[in-house]
């Protein structure tokens, strides 16, 4: 009797390990589409030609009054739009990627959110340097139509200005266990012949006061690479008039989620 329960239950449980292989299986299938679907429209940008113009493109997904928030201890940073970037690798190359663009409602601030090989970072600029992005962009546009972009030179990373940003980073947005406030390069730099406007993160010392044993110490060194289109898209999404009204607007819908009550006289 012991033996047949014991198949029985051996059978069961083999059925249901290939019932749940399969839900895995259908479920990894679903999100590879997702992303390759995510990284071609990405991709079919392409780099700027230098010398050869190009129709821009901007495209935005915005969130239909659909505010995504994740905290860092107890900041609450907001998710209200995102532009395509790329980032460079270990190897030298560089990849799609996506700005997540984020404010802080308590200090009405903005920034992006970004992963940078294997953490993921958030780095908020207060409206000086926000303003002071738009002024490079615009630069850099204007040089990139006059001509004037010069190669092979280390010192148009930071042509722009160099600033000082706010970054919180760790392995997971839910996770920013780190700290710091790093110098923020605007510049250029050419990638297999394309111009690409670059942010340089500069490496900073975490200042949080309680580290843990796993928290890194230090952030690296970072750069985000951009077409015309997109470096254009990303300062106008990180004006101030903009990141000020999408506060508003979410400040507005959490009001109304409250419900307004009455006194009885």
């Amino acid at each position: 009797m012991k033996s047949i329960r014991s198949k029985s239950f051996l059978k069961g449980f083999c059925v249901l390990a290939v019932f749940t292989a399969l839900g895995f299986s259908a479920t990894a299938q679903e999100s590879s589409g997702q992303n390759t679907d995510s990284s071609s429209e990405q991709e079919n940008e392409g780099p700027d030609t230098y010398g050869e113009e190009k129709p821009v493109k901007n495209k935005t997904k915005k969130k239909d009054n659909a505010f995504l928030t994740f905290l860092f201890g107890k900041t609450k940073f907001i998710e209200y739009d995102s532009v395509p970037i790329s980032t460079d690798t270990a190897l030298g190359s560089i990849k799609s990627n996506k700005a997540i663009l984020v404010f802080d409602p308590d200090r009405r601030t903005a920034g992006i959110q970004f992963n940078y090989q294997t953490s993921t970072n958030v780095l908020i600029l207060d409206k000086r340097v926000r303003a002071e992005l738009a002024n490079a962009v615009n630069q850099y546009l204007a040089d990139f139509e006059s001509k004037s972009l010069v190669k092979n030179s280390r010192k148009t990373e930071w042509i722009y200005g160099k600033y000082k940003g706010d970054l919180k980073w760790g392995t997971l947005a839910a996770m920013l266990s780190a700290e710091g406030k790093p110098e923020v390069l605007y510049g250029y730099k050419f990638y297999k012949k394309s111009p690409y406007f670059v942010i340089t993160v500069k490496g900073t010392p975490n200042i949080k006061e309680e580290r843990g044993t796993y928290v890194i110490q230090n952030s690296i060194d970072m750069q985000l690479y951009m077409t015309k289109a997109q470096a254009k898209l990303l300062s106008q999404q990180l004006a101030e008039d903009v990141v000020q009204e999408a506060i508003s607007e979410y400040n507005g819908d959490n009001m109304e989620s409250f419900p307004i009550g009455s006194d009885s006289y």
